[in-house]
């Protein structure tokens, strides 16, 4: 009875994280709309960030104080829930997004009025490219898959869900593309997130 107790268990949980990778996207939002801060809302943003890296056992460069990569960030909108939320990308710097751009750090910054609050970061391996933002949602924002570019057609993919106070990975996945047909891509591999570290 136990055993096969155990057995439905594991097939539930193999269907509910098969689930989130079946679900549809948002239409048109993988497209982000550059985001034009103000100098007091970079200044804010680029202070989360020092004090974000400050707390890391391996800061981003070598040396903690050297914060030329605050100078090479990306900004865009997106639209995950009711408050106003930015996506901030890395530049180059510090090996922070790879040789070709698609791979590197990335951050969510939410706006409460004029305060950012950061809601996920490289920390919980937030990083990669965006890949899509979900119709399904928790605590009113959006879920958020990003993909890591491998090479030959392989793609590492995380979804992420918002916990009420910050972006968490739930499950990851492998996206195949043996380049035959446009639409000749597959989810593979599909598990409970671990982390890395």
């Amino acid at each position: 009875m136990i055993g096969k107790l155990l057995i439905l268990g594991c097939c539930c949980a193999a269907q509910a994280q098969s689930s989130l990778w079946n679900g549809r996207n948002l239409p048109n939002q993988t497209e982000t709309q550059p985001a034009r801060l103000t100098r007091t809302q970079l200044a804010s943003v680029r202070a989360v960030l020092v004090a974000w890296n400050d707390k890391l056992y391996n800061p981003l460069c070598d040396d903690k104080k050297d914060t030329s990569w605050l100078n090479e960030l990306h900004f865009s909108w997106l639209p995950l829930g009711p408050a106003p939320v930015t996506l901030v990308e890395a530049g180059q710097g510090c090996g922070l997004r790879g040789g070709q751009g698609a791979n590197g750090d990335m951050w969510l910054i939410a706006w409460d009025g004029s305060h950012p609050r950061l809601i996920a970061s490289p920390t919980t391996d937030f990083e990669g490219f965006l890949d899509a933002i979900k119709v399904s949602s928790s605590h009113g924002f959006h879920d958020v898959t990003l993909g890591w570019h491998r090479g030959g057609g392989e793609t590492g993919m995380i979804y992420f869900r918002f916990d009420g106070r910050s972006y968490r990975p739930v499950s990851t996945a492998t996206l195949i593309d043996d380049f035959s047909s446009p639409n000749n891509q597959r989810i593979t591999d599909i598990k409970p997130y671990a982390p890395k570290r």
